[in-house]
């Protein structure tokens, strides 16, 4: 766009389902005059973006990039870790028999229990289920685990994490309209196979249960959000994580699923919006392939540390803001597989 003579129009029309991400002048600062945009939008408050750039020249080039609007909904899901059994004489307890059941598992048909060195491991000879038995000092020491790790609360509100990513992804056109517990109640799954209370959480039998279970559960529930963030008490070794995936121990779910985790435990003693920045930051890898920038330029830059971007919100630094590259690939990558495996 040239400069406006007094007699030409200066206005130029988007549809309702665009915005303006970015106005640049051609020849960037500089010169005597400078440039500001008026925006007004129908039924919005009218604004200003002063001083966007400058120009010498009587002509000066401005490009304008918008993108249409994506409106995304992420369902929020707590997740327990399932425990549930029984025990049959108390810790401590002794017995008549180096076989005395000492405790047996609860209706998941897992042994949640660790086995103390000192008790075995057994078959109960009339329900087949795995057992732990009192053992050769005939004395049961193995103490009952029979309740769940809950997953405690997050310490903000689901409305300050949706206003919180909105901000995070205000330039890209990206608007989370909803936000929202799913289902109301925790989940309860028992992922938790070598007994040590934490989710083994990067490329192991415990993270990939978990995912299939949570699918499951969103396929008998009923699908009804485009993205899910599932909320785990404690993680080893991380503070998020995401991923991209057919999730389901069923063979017939087709749902191509967008799944960002965060480990909640760590974050209770940090502010909000290192929270809400860390989900907005697992969205951008798990839900539109976002790489850190440190990653991405690697190749084409060996100096670039992680840090070297410190306001973006994917170089871990609490960032809210974002470049033009990420945006076009938020615009590229966003897709949203349905039954019937069809991505659009």
């Amino acid at each position: 766009m040239s400069a406006i003579p007094p007699t030409a129009s200066s206005k130029i029309q988007f549809s309702k389902s665009q915005a303006i991400a970015m106005l640049t002048p051609s020849i960037g600062q500089g010169g005597n005059n400078q440039l500001s945009i008026q925006l007004n939008v129908k039924d919005t408050p009218s604004y200003v973006l002063s001083n966007v750039g400058g120009f010498k020249d009587v002509a000066s080039k401005i490009n304008v990039v918008s993108y249409d609007k994506l409106q995304r909904t992420v369902g929020v899901i707590y997740v327990d870790e399932e425990n549930d059994d029984i025990p049959v004489k108390d810790c401590g307890t002794a017995v008549d028999s180096a076989k005395q059941i000492c405790v047996r598992p609860g209706k998941n048909k897992f042994l949640d229990t660790q086995i103390s060195l000192r008790d075995s491991l057994g078959i109960d000879e009339v329900t087949r289920d795995a057992v732990i038995m009192a053992g050769r000092n005939k004395v049961c020491n193995s103490l009952a685990i029979s309740k769940n790790i809950a997953t405690p609360e997050i310490h903000c509100s689901l409305s300050t994490l949706k206003d919180s990513l909105n901000k995070i992804y205000q330039g890209t056109n990206v608007i989370f309209t909803d936000i929202s517990k799913y289902p109301s109640k925790h989940l309860a799954i028992n992922y938790d196979y070598d007994r040590d209370g934490l989710l083994d959480a990067v490329g192991t039998t415990e993270i990939r249960f978990l995912k299939n279970s949570v699918a499951d559960s969103i396929k008998l529930a009923g699908d009804q959000f485009d993205y899910y963030l599932i909320l785990v008490k404690n993680a080893k070794y991380i503070r998020g994580l995401a991923w991209l995936g057919r999730g389901g121990l069923f063979e017939s779910n087709p749902r191509l699923f967008r799944f960002v985790l965060i480990n909640v435990q760590p974050h209770l003693d940090r502010s909000i919006r290192t929270f809400t920045n860390t989900v907005g930051h697992e969205l951008g890898h798990g839900c539109f392939d976002l790489q850190h920038p440190f990653d991405e330029k690697v190749i084409l830059n060996k100096g670039y540390k992680k840090g070297s971007d410190p306001h973006n919100f994917m170089d871990y630094q609490d960032g809210h803001k974002s470049r033009k590259y990420q945006w076009n690939q938020i615009h590229e990558n966003d897709k949203i597989s349905r039954p019937g495996g069809r991505d659009y």
